[in-house]
């Protein structure tokens, strides 16, 4: 009596002993990025954009901080002025409002 079992690695179709390159991430990532959409060609230059933006936000901050340093010490110099405007003599004895409005 002979018994025949057929070679199973060889019958089957889902298994490929091929000796190919392997596409990066493997044959099903290389298929499913396929179907998704035409393959991306690699950039000749790579520019990362994140420190020039970061600059530019760090710019804009600055900008903001200044005009509202500005801003309060007007506001500070104009209540001053208000302050002394509403003392007796202008405030003539008063160190404060002897101080010149430039230094202020």
């Amino acid at each position: 009596m002979i018994i025949r079992e057929p070679q199973r690695f060889r019958d089957e179709a889902g298994f490929r002993f091929s000796t190919e390159p392997v596409p990066p991430g493997g044959l099903y990532a290389f298929e499913a990025r396929h179907q998704v959409g035409p393959p991306m060609a690699t950039p000749l230059i790579v520019v990362d954009v994140m420190p020039i933006a970061r600059a530019v936000a760090g710019a804009i901050q600055n900008a903001r901080t200044a005009s509202r340093r500005t801003a309060a010490r007007e506001e500070v110099k104009h209540a001053i002025e208000e302050y002394c405007d509403a003392q007796p003599d202008r405030g003539a004895g008063i160190q404060m409002c002897s101080i010149s409005l430039e230094i202020r």
